[in-house]
């Protein structure tokens, strides 16, 4: 058991949590927590997100409790002890979260299987499917998480593109298949849509495959990028 204690000898023990178990549950909470979260809330926009936030709070000795007013989103509030655990790990910001938030050292360096999981959570919250583009996107206020989130990607073969303004990722052709297969959604609505998504896909022109081609002039050694076209 673990908790946060404000303060020396006249401080006091916020309330505890247990240590995970389940990693892939605790990435996947974080990921709620970046997406709709604000300090120790989670903003309930859709309720299976709210209903599996709640089982890994109970999985973590968290007691949660129902926080907004009548006529607005509902809220899940959690105590100090887990804002301090997200801060200290994943660089969860305390105040001004959506400005603030971007990928940690300790969250680039994690196995492949825990980063996926921290996406999806991320992404059943702020992600969308456009049929439009025919692409899934994500967008975010923070520069910093876009630029980290950008490279994280690729991890998993996701060659994700900013739009203008540098506050959107989209992924289309096959690294909509990539995500959709090796990340994917689990809000049930936004993965049937990506899976009806990337079944009528067959390449993307522009960044799906992107290799590298080391050549020599016999003095000195130049990498250039190579491009397969799938059409």
């Amino acid at each position: 058991v673990i908790y946060f204690r404000t303060g020396k000898q006249r401080g006091y023990n916020s309330c505890e949590m247990k240590l995970p178990k389940n990693w892939n549950d605790f990435f996947y909470f974080a990921g709620l927590l970046f997406g709709d979260g604000s300090n120790s809330k989670f903003i309930v926009g859709k309720p299976q997100l709210g209903n599996e936030f709640l089982r890994i709070c109970s999985d973590l000795g968290i007691k949660c409790t129902h926080g907004g007013y009548k006529h607005r989103t509902p809220e899940l509030i959690t105590n100090q002890t887990v804002v301090e655990i997200m801060n200290s790990l994943f660089d969860y910001p305390k105040r001004q979260k959506s400005k603030n938030i971007t990928i940690s050292h300790f969250l680039a360096r994690s196995p492949n299987e825990y980063l996926a999981k921290f996406i999806r959570g991320y992404f059943d919250t702020y992600g969308s499917v456009e049929w439009s583009r025919r692409a899934i996107s994500i967008g975010s206020v923070s520069k910093k998480m876009i630029n980290g989130l950008q490279l994280i990607l690729q991890r998993f073969g996701c060659v994700a593109i900013k739009d203008k303004d540098e506050a959107t990722l989209y992924l289309s052709g096959l690294s909509a298949k990539n995500f959709n297969e090796f990340i994917g959604f689990g809000l049930n609505e936004k993965q049937i849509k990506a899976q009806k998504l990337v079944s009528k896909i067959n390449g993307s022109i522009v960044c799906d495959n992107m290799g590298l081609s080391v050549v020599s002039d016999g003095k000195m050694l130049q990498v250039q990028k190579t491009l397969n076209k799938n059409y």
